[in-house]
């Protein structure tokens, strides 16, 4: 009933042919002033492949000479993401970490705070004793990074990009996002950001269980309608024999923006072309909530919910609770990330059970229409969150400092940082390709890969490589991801966007209570505690909230980077 292995296939060669455009770009990356020779690899400990301990003296390159003119040591705030994963209390105990800094000469020492304490940058900040690099997801720092900069505790990076770091410039340059990193009506750019290939964006979307649609005999939908009669049919004709069907599930209101999750009531509006934040039409900036877009969808939901085919713990529940009807044979859609994690523990529990809850082609609100998606993960190569870093004034050798951060972007520190340790964790195919090794595949399994590499974690401004990231996804799960991303229309949305500095202080403060007031009455509209006569009064409230104001606002950084 889904030919799904032709179409994979078309789309891998698809993928095939981006990734060949993106790294040609990428190979025309000016060469290093010293480039490092490959000899060997290197272990932080364990056993290899073979049983026997591995020479911790042993390394995979040769030091860069001298010249190269890196800072004899660097001080960094940041998080320990990667080393968390693994248990350790320092990035130093990851092996790439300690590669480069052997590489490099440069002795790195870290601060690291308490992941997720939101006033620990600010008391650093108010401290005054800043290190040489802040590590922080600088879009959604207190006032912006442009605040940062005028009270001179950040520096300017355009001239030291331009001059120090021809690797890291290439690689922008490749990913057509340059203009991401802006900041105000100089086009200021004060951080760095990692940047990964665009075969790795596509990791939200629908996803449907297989068996259950073979048992009621329906095709995949392709449209919210079909999509809802599909969930009727579960219902109705008690899919494995259950009689407690909830046919869709999930978790969460918001999927963008402050306490979003990826499994969000949000998704079910993008068949619409909208959602619960801003986005664009034909470069015209709208907020989602004062579209007639938005009362359809919401009032879809509303309707869902009251004839019993979705989830009436929506608001409440966690991904535990969501995953576990799923797992359970209770719920057969939802819509959320790449669903590795479902698939690997659903095996583990039941592995003679057949179980397949495929990612499908994005829906449309009508036949023939658009297959929207409204979040800019789907469409910036640029990582943000916890992958950039700032140069900050305490910096004694700025210049020395950008040529460290750009020898991440060399092509062997590249492979450092994906692939870890030639021979122990990757080794070449017949084509010349990157593939992990059994031993690399256990630690990705048992949740330490972070003994070695980046990657995953995305924790350091650096390229990441769809190729290190691909092999640790479910065979399900990867095309699911390929279903996605050769439906999505993305013409909607926003770039991730940095105000001026005229509006980087007050339009938060704006949207933090707009936010809060559209996200409880969506909750509200959709469990029937307000009538769905309400939505003129809530484009009236939102207009009294000045979100006009916000509009342009957002308009503004929009034009400035178009």
């Amino acid at each position: 009933m889904f030919s799904r292995n032709k179409k994979v296939i078309i789309v891998i060669v698809a993928l095939l042919v981006g990734m060949l455009v993106f790294a040609a770009c990428r190979n025309n990356d000016p060469e290093p002033t010293q480039e490092a020779a490959n000899q060997g690899g290197a272990t932080p400990g364990g056993t290899t492949p073979g049983g026997t301990t591995p020479d911790p003296g042993t390394t995979t390159q040769d030091p860069v000479e001298p010249d190269a003119m890196f800072p004899d040591s660097v001080r960094i705030w940041g998080t320990n993401i990667a080393a968390g994963g693994i248990g350790a209390d320092s990035n130093m105990e990851v092996w790439a970490w300690q590669e480069i800094s052997r590489l490099t000469g440069t002795e790195v020492h870290w601060t690291h705070p308490v992941y997720g304490d939101g006033e620990a940058f600010t008391l650093m900040i108010a401290a005054g004793d800043w290190p040489d690099i802040i590590q922080t997801n600088w879009h959604q720092v207190p006032g912006g990074p442009g605040v940062y900069h005028l009270d001179r505790v950040i520096i300017r990076l355009n001239e030291l990009i331009a001059t120090q770091m021809p690797h890291f410039e290439a690689a922008l340059n490749a990913s057509g996002f340059r203009h991401a990193l802006y900041v105000g009506e100089d086009r200021d750019i004060l951080f760095l950001s990692g940047i990964q290939e665009p075969y790795a964006l596509s990791v939200i979307g629908p996803q449907i269980r297989m068996e259950w649609l073979d048992e009621v005999g329906l095709p995949i939908p392709t449209t919210v309608d079909e999509l809802d009669n599909v969930l009727r049919a579960f219902r109705d004709q008690n899919v494995g024999g259950r009689t407690d069907i909830i046919p869709q599930t999930g978790f969460g209101v918001r999927a963008l923006g402050a306490g979003a999750t990826n499994f969000a009531l949000e998704m079910h509006m993008w068949p619409f072309g909208t959602n619960m934040y801003f986005y664009h039409v034909d470069g015209e900036v709208t907020f989602g909530p004062l579209t007639p877009e938005f009362e359809a969808a919401v009032t879809r939901l509303a309707g869902l919910l009251e004839e019993g085919l979705l989830d009436p713990e929506w608001a409440t529940q966690a991904r535990t609770d969501s995953d576990g009807k799923v797992m359970d044979d209770q719920s057969g859609f939802m819509y959320g990330i790449q669903n590795t994690m479902i698939h690997n523990t659903r095996a583990a529990n039941r592995p003679d059970e057949s179980f397949t809850m495929l990612g499908i082609p994005h829906l449309s609100a009508t036949p023939g229409g658009g297959r929207y998606v409204l979040h800019n993960r789907f469409v910036e190569l640029l990582q943000f969150s916890h992958t950039t870093a700032a140069i900050t004034t305490r910096a004694e050798d700025p210049e020395a400092i950008a040529r460290w951060l750009d020898f991440w972007w060399t092509p062997e520190a590249e492979m450092i940082h994906n692939f870890g340790i030639e021979g122990l964790t990757y080794t070449y195919d017949a084509a010349g390709n990157p593939i992990y090794t059994d031993y690399m595949l256990d630690h990705i399994r048992e949740g330490t890969w972070a003994t070695y590499t980046l990657h995953i974690s995305s924790s350091w401004p650096t390229f990441r490589r769809f190729d290190s990231f691909s092999p640790t996804l479910h065979p399900v799960a990867a095309e699911g991801m390929l279903n996605w991303g050769s439906s999505q229309n993305t013409s909607r949305v926003l770039p991730q966007l940095n105000l001026g500095d005229a509006d980087a202080d007050r339009i938060p403060t704006i949207m933090m209570d707009i936010n809060t007031y559209v996200e409880e009455t969506v909750v509200m509209l959709v469990n029937g505690v307000r009538p769905l006569s309400y939505f003129p009064t809530f484009r009236q409230n939102l207009q009294g909230m000045n979100i006009d104001e916000a509009i342009a606002a957002y308009q503004r950084a929009f034009d400035l980077i178009r």
